[in-house]
């Protein structure tokens, strides 16, 4: 036996497994009040929208919602809607509408029952009559009354009892597949996403990101919006997310699916921003809490109706469609006060249905005041503001936003209303945890490994920050306007030493168009401001390329030589000159502070030009090469005026007085007191070097990621510029302090740093 129903597509699931269940009926169809129009109306091939927007010069969202009203126009109103009658007549000339005479059969002259819809639909009403449908209205037979809604000052709290409150249902035995929340908004996604983490609760429908706020999207547009060559730009996003070969592969199908080389750039664009709009992306549990943004029909479940304010409660639709009520009612369509009563109607009958229903609002967010819901009000709800404390609910929970009070009193003074109750209720001991590194096996000797100096370098002021960076990962895709910046400035330098006939105007502005990286205003303003002091460099640096004598520049050149069997260190050089095929040079530009002290290379410290040099003397293409100096170049000092003699190479210099007469041709290339000297130092520190990474490597394969920044005084502090010191909780006894050696110090002090 065949059953046939009417009712929101949000329905159809769960109307046809109950009533399949039943074993009466051998078949079960659900047919929307979306699919009425589709069995009455004609539809327009999807390429429609493209034809409007080259055609009509329409935006792609001005454009689709066209074509969904362009379905209702009737040729006899073409007087009254001319330019509706132009675009229908457009549509039909290119052969892109489309009509079946036959679905309608399907349900035409039958008797239906009628779900989540109400006789007050006008509309349904004159659909229904077209189809000769005799409908049956079901409403729920349920009341509202003895309903409470609890009141909350912020999202944070509203959310943090939420999820409390679906522990205890989850706790009592209720399965999470019963249980879901209704009014879900973007407000929420932050807290959603901790809580559900905290407490275990994993959450079907909630979106892990939306396209159009991925870095790398937003990326692609502007590289697309400038150049307009979809490979090219395809090819460049590949690179910045090589690391996720499906995300990427997801994107390009969006990308391609959505192309139209007819259109032009501003309108391609444009289409692409609303289709990444649109696109989320889910995680997909088998049992798990379920979002729901629509009224269902689901029974005997726990519905957490969240948000529960004027705004949200019902939905109000205002006259800001493309076209507006005046043309709706030409086209016998509703209106939005119209709208808004069976919206209304529909919510009204939905909080009727058998469920138990958990309601809940604040009154404040970001940028918002809320108040409760005049459903709430007309239906006699019982007001709660007066919630029982926290450490009534659940001990984890507590103890979370125990310390959070404790952190919070701890740093800056301020003590919540709950603090006195936490310590006086939960017997905790703050700050008497024991935060360190517990062993477990990560690497072994047969690991493949690769090292920069960066990441030694970290490794050798703190193996804890190491762990966390470079073999957990945290922060792996983060990007900094420092980072950036110092980026922008590499490009602007190698473009002018590779390009004689580039002048500095020209390429500062080619590499800030072409920029990967968004600059917002402030960083702009920053960048202008700095533009000065680039230019300083970028002359000083033609000026003694063109100068000094028999010299090659290798620009931006990687090296990388095996430390161990399973181990390599490789680096990227910013600049390396060869003199004569006899002597090489490197420079290393630095936008930020600088250290180069001789007495902290023994910890593993300040190693950067000396592993470069390491690099070279390890390469069987340079290793013939004598060492002439390694070089510190300051772009950005901390002197107001642009001087040239503030941009001098400092660092570590052989005496040749031959090489320093090619390479140094004036005053003003080498900072006087960079340290000069002798090749059997300078083999000396190769070899501290070398043993200090071999070491570090040992430790790393033995998984030793201890907590243990090194610090010297005021003068040197692992943990003050740490991204990560705010969750590793260093305690003192843990920090090492590097020795004081007065003799060493007194032989290397370059003022110039």
């Amino acid at each position: 036996m065949e059953k046939i129903f009417i009712a929101p597509s949000s329905f159809k699931k769960t109307i046809i497994t109950e009533y399949l269940k039943s074993n009466i009926f051998s078949s079960v169809h659900v047919y929307s009040k979306e699919d009425l129009i589709d069995f009455l109306y004609p539809w327009f091939k999807s390429k429609s929208i493209n034809l409007l927007m080259k055609e009509f010069n329409f935006s792609y969202s001005k454009a689709k919602n066209i074509l969904y009203y362009l379905r209702f126009f009737d040729t006899s109103k073409a007087i009254e809607m001319p330019l509706m009658n132009k675009i229908y007549n457009f549509l039909v000339n290119n052969e892109m509408v489309l009509y079946d005479e036959f679905a309608k059969q399907l349900v035409a002259k039958k008797t239906i029952d009628v779900y989540g819809y109400y006789s007050d639909d006008k509309f349904l009403q004159f659909l229904l009559k077209k189809l000769q449908i005799t409908p049956n209205f079901i409403k729920n037979s349920g009341i509202l009354e003895n309903n409470k809604c609890y009141i909350y000052d912020t999202i944070e709290e509203e959310c943090h009892h939420l999820f409390i409150n679906i522990l205890k249902c989850y706790n009592s035995g209720v399965s999470l597949n019963d249980i879901y929340i209704y009014g879900y908004s973007n407000e929420y996604k932050f807290y959603f996403d901790y809580y559900s983490k905290l407490y275990n609760l994993p959450i079907n429908n909630f979106p892990k990101f939306n396209f159009y706020s991925l870095n790398f999207v937003k990326a692609f547009l502007k590289q697309y919006e400038k150049t307009n060559k979809l490979d090219f730009c395809l090819a460049e996003t590949e690179k910045l997310i090589k690391n996720n070969y499906e995300l990427f592969i997801q994107f390009k199908d969006l990308v391609l699916s959505n192309f139209d080389s007819t259109l032009s750039n501003a309108q391609q664009v444009d289409i692409f921003k609303e289709i990444f709009k649109s696109k989320n992306s889910f995680d997909v549990f088998d049992n798990a809490i379920t979002i729901i943004n629509e009224c269902v029909y689901v029974k005997n479940k726990y519905i957490f109706c969240i948000g529960f304010n004027q705004n949200s409660y019902p939905k109000i639709k205002f006259d800001t469609d493309v076209i507006f009520d005046s043309d709706k009612r030409i086209l016998n369509l509703p209106t939005s006060e119209e709208e808004n009563l069976i919206n209304k109607l529909s919510l009204l009958d939905f909080l009727k249905s058998e469920n138990t229903f958990y309601f809940s609002f604040a009154n404040k967010s970001y940028t918002n005041n809320y108040y409760l819901s005049f459903i709430a009000l007309n239906n006699n709800f019982e007001i709660i503001k007066n919630r029982q404390e926290l450490f009534d609910y659940n001990k984890v929970s507590s103890l979370n936003f125990a310390m959070k009070s404790e952190d919070i009193f701890y740093k800056y003074g301020k003590k919540d209303n709950y603090l006195t109750s936490f310590r006086k209720y939960l017997r905790y001991a703050y700050n008497s945890y024991d935060n360190q590194f517990k062993k477990f096996s990560i690497f072994n000797d047969k690991s493949k490994l690769r090292y920069s100096y960066s990441s030694l370098n970290s490794f050798a002021k703190c193996p804890f920050s190491y762990y966390l960076q470079y073999v957990l990962k945290i922060g792996e895709n983060e990007t900094t306007f420092s980072l950036q910046l110092g980026n922008f400035v590499h490009e602007i330098f190698l473009i002018g030493l590779k390009n004689d006939n580039y002048n500095f105007e020209e390429i500062f502005n080619t590499c800030l168009y072409n920029n990967k990286y968004q600059f917002i205003p402030k960083e702009l303003f920053i960048i202008n401001g700095l533009k000065s002091r680039m230019n300083q460099v970028f002359n000083f640096n033609i000026s003694h390329k063109n100068k000094i004598k028999n010299a090659k520049f290798y620009l931006e050149k990687s090296f990388s030589f095996d430390l161990t069997e399973n181990s390599i260190f490789e680096g990227r050089i910013d600049k390396l000159i060869v003199t004569n095929n006899s002597f090489y040079s490197i420079v290393d530009y630095k936008t930020g502070n600088i250290s180069l002290d001789i007495n902290m290379f023994k910890y593993g410290l300040d190693l950067q030009l000396i592993s470069y040099g390491m690099l070279i003397n390890y390469d069987q293409n340079f290793s013939y090469l004598s060492l002439a100096g390694l070089y510190y170049q300051t772009v950005f000092n901390k002197v107001n005026d642009d001087n040239e003699k503030h941009y001098k190479l400092n660092g570590l210099s052989l005496y040749n007085p031959i090489y320093l007469t090619d390479f140094a041709y004036d005053d003003y290339v080498l900072n006087k007191k960079s340290n000069m000297i002798s090749e059997g130092e300078f083999d000396q520190h190769i070899n501290t070097c070398l043993n200090q990474y071999l070491c570090m490597d040992k430790k790393i394969r033995n998984n030793d990621f201890l907590i243990a920044p090194l610090y010297k005084g005021k003068s040197f502090d692992s943990c003050i510029y740490c991204k990560f010191k705010d969750i590793c909780f260093v305690k003192n006894n843990q920090r090492l302090e590097i020795g004081k050696n007065v003799e060493e110090e007194e032989d290397y002090n370059d003022e110039s740093f």
